[in-house]
């Protein structure tokens, strides 16, 4: 489909189910293993910072302003935690290289390539970004609570996305 203007069409937008959060495991070329019971990805925010530019001349008595450096919010990924999988733990267990594992990550604070692979209409769209694991929230434990941890990571470069 391309141009929509004055026509009529189906949505083709679709719930999250199926999708999935890939680490990268270093090689050349690049191999991507999933994180094992993700719930949710909140992919970060994209923004510019906002400066103002107002003087006193300025028209109509209204602020101005510009666009300053482009910036990135974390992704934040919950699952439903399983510290003995590689995925969650410092990997070097199911398919996970030593050192590559979530917490693995977040200890080390290395810089590693990752990928949100999300469904749309049937077909997997790649969200590719390198980042760093800033944030391990461990789970909160209660009666009648699943034990959910989060991880949280930093895009360290210019992360749009394949929307660029």
């Amino acid at each position: 489909m391309a141009d929509v203007t004055g026509t009529y069409y189906a949505n083709d937008t679709d719930i999250g189910y199926g999708s999935q959060l890939l680490v990268g495991q270093g090689t050349s070329p690049e191999t991507y293993v999933a994180v094992k019971a993700v719930v949710e990805i909140e992919l970060g925010e994209l923004m510019a910072e906002k400066i103002q530019r107002t003087h006193l001349r300025s028209l109509n008595r209204h602020h101005e302003y510009t666009s300053g450096l482009a910036d990135s919010e974390p992704i934040v990924v919950k699952v439903n935690w399983d510290p003995s999988h590689g995925s969650h733990n410092r990997g070097g267990s199911d398919g996970f290289t030593l050192g590559k594992g979530l917490l693995g990550l977040q200890i080390s604070q290395a810089t590693n390539n990752f990928r949100a692979e999300i469904l749309i209409a049937g077909a997997p769209y790649n969200w590719d970004f390198s980042g760093k694991v800033m944030g391990y929230k461990p789970p909160t434990i209660g009666v009648n609570d699943l034990l959910e941890a989060e991880f949280t990571i930093q895009p360290v470069s210019d992360y749009r996305g394949g929307l660029a």
